[in-house]
């Protein structure tokens, strides 16, 4: 389960013709998070995750 609280994109610091987008989501089944973040980084680079409940924090490699 889990909700998508807000969906934000920016084109601010974005390379020309792209743009930066964050998702914030409420409730995730953690069991189901790391085929959530899989398939999302199959999709576009991701540049890094926060969990705020359990305060960590994931900084990936712009590629």
């Amino acid at each position: 389960g889990g909700r998508i609280v807000s969906i934000m994109s920016s084109q601010e610091s974005a390379p020309a013709g792209h743009r930066n987008v964050y998702v914030r989501t409420y409730g995730m089944d953690r069991a189901r998070l790391p085929q959530l973040k899989a398939e999302l980084r199959a999709k576009a680079p991701m540049l890094y995750y926060v969990d705020h409940r359990d305060n960590q924090r994931e900084i990936y490699t712009a590629s």
